[in-house]
């Protein structure tokens, strides 16, 4: 979360330096190069409250995925001045509403111990308890999973 008016004038420069202080030196010697930055096209929100989402293109894919990859590692771990930062990766529509059918299914899978994950586009692996990866290729599958076990 950061405040809006931090960086007004060079977005792209801002925020690759604070990926930088965010994932440190060992992962990102040096800023990154950011061919784009804003923020989400919404309305201003009021002082105090959350701050819009901030949409950054890189400039190359190896450190994106490296950046993408280190954020998955410390998910609920990565700060700011004290204030937590989220980073996804952006999906297109299609996508997003492909993995979104997934989404009731997900909650009750963890419930139960097991590990799920989406991988791209949208395709379930669940890791049971010992250690035994399987692909479910539909949420319908998932669910008929869930109901054989208990």
């Amino acid at each position: 979360m950061v405040n809006e008016s931090l960086h007004s004038d060079h977005p792209s420069v801002f925020f690759a330096e604070i990926l930088v202080e965010i994932m440190g030196k060992d992962v990102l010697p040096e800023p990154p190069e950011l061919d784009r930055c804003h923020r989400m096209p919404t309305p201003k929100p009021a002082p105090g409250s959350r701050p819009r989402a901030v949409i950054a293109r890189l400039h190359r894919y190896r450190i994106k995925e490296t950046i993408i990859l280190e954020a998955r590692k410390r998910r609920g771990k990565l700060t700011y001045k004290g204030k937590p930062i989220l980073i996804f990766e952006d999906y297109c529509p299609e996508v997003v509403e492909q993995r979104a059918r997934y989404r009731d299914v997900m909650g009750p899978l963890y419930q139960r111990g097991f590990k799920p994950s989406l991988q791209f586009p949208a395709r379930l692996v669940i890791r049971t308890k010992d250690g035994t990866r399987m692909h479910l290729p539909s949420p319908k599958d998932a669910e008929d999973f869930l109901k054989t076990r208990p």
